[in-house]
């Protein structure tokens, strides 16, 4: 299949790029910083040539700043118009071509579920309630005009990916390399999470089922309190777990919003629409994982 893939570039879309390449398909790679053969663009300027998407078979879009660090006024800004910008004009560039793909694989994220305790969340799942909820609401409703025309739309809604490199988890691996990894808040929150292996097999999966739409949860499943995710970080890397950062001290430090949000938020995410449509996962188990990163 002839694939164009916007932000292919980053984290995530790199190893997607690899693992489509070696299934055999055609890629186009539509960047903010391009290399030779890509197709430049500038979403917030409303730069993008539209005839990029003409007899392409599937779009894929990856674009979005990451969510990790304060969330100031500036950055909640930054957050919301790196999604919403680039995937309406993606949508509408499907929807206004003469030869449209047949289909826009969109990533989202299981923000959308927000804090919800120890409720298990499948695709049925309502939306919760907080500023990346509200995110990533506005982010999947970006996705109309491409639906509106007819294409088959996949909300791809992901969890923290675990490899080197990524945003959400780099962080978190130089605290425990350093011994200073622990239990956050209370512990009991649940952090769903994936491999990025099997990120890159699970969009790839998206990309050739035809029959898949709407929300799909791309995730492992096996979610895990907090406590238990330190206990695999330690036992990975080889380093103790006995540190332990307590809620108040991180309100005190990035204030109520960013760790309610980011940190202490509790989503038991599982991916009930990957495996009824038979997707197979490499890592189960969140050791399984970290094990080929250590």
């Amino acid at each position: 299949m002839r694939i164009l893939v916007a932000g292919g570039r980053g984290f995530i879309s790199r190893r997607l790029r690899r693992q489509l390449s070696e299934a055999g398909h055609e890629l186009t790679v539509v960047s903010r910083s391009p290399e030779s053969g890509d197709i430049a663009w500038d979403p917030d300027a409303g730069v993008f040539d539209r005839s990029a998407v003409e007899g392409q078979d599937i779009v894929v879009n990856t674009v979005g700043e990451s969510i990790s660090g304060r969330l100031t006024a500036a950055k909640k800004k930054r957050i919301e118009q790196s999604r919403t910008i680039p995937t309406r004009l993606l949508a509408e560039a499907i929807a206004a071509a003469d030869r449209p793909p047949r289909a826009l694989v969109n990533m989202s994220a299981i923000n959308f579920y927000g804090d919800r305790g120890d409720e298990v969340l499948d695709e049925e799942a309502e939306a919760g309630a907080g500023f990346l909820t509200e995110v990533v609401e506005k982010w999947e409703s970006a996705t109309e005009p491409a639906q509106a025309a007819g294409a088959r739309v996949v909300l791809a809604r992901t969890s923290i990916v675990i490899g080197r490199g990524g945003a959400g988890f780099d962080p978190l691996y130089r605290l425990f390399w350093f011994g200073l990894g622990g239990r956050i808040g209370s512990g009991e929150q649940y952090w769903s999470w994936i491999s990025l292996d099997d990120v890159a097999r699970a969009f790839t999966f998206l990309i050739e089922r035809d029959d898949l739409a709407g929300p799909v949860n791309v995730t492992a499943p096996v979610p895990l309190r907090n406590r238990d995710f330190t206990k695999a970080m330690g036992r990975a890397m080889g380093r103790p777990t006995l540190l332990a950062v307590p809620a108040f001290a991180l309100h005190l430090v990035l204030g109520r919003e960013t760790p309610d949000e980011l940190l202490l938020a509790s989503q038991r995410v599982v991916p009930r629409r990957l495996e009824q449509a038979g997707f197979e996962f490499r890592h189960r188990e969140l050791g399984d994982a970290l094990a080929e990163i250590v």
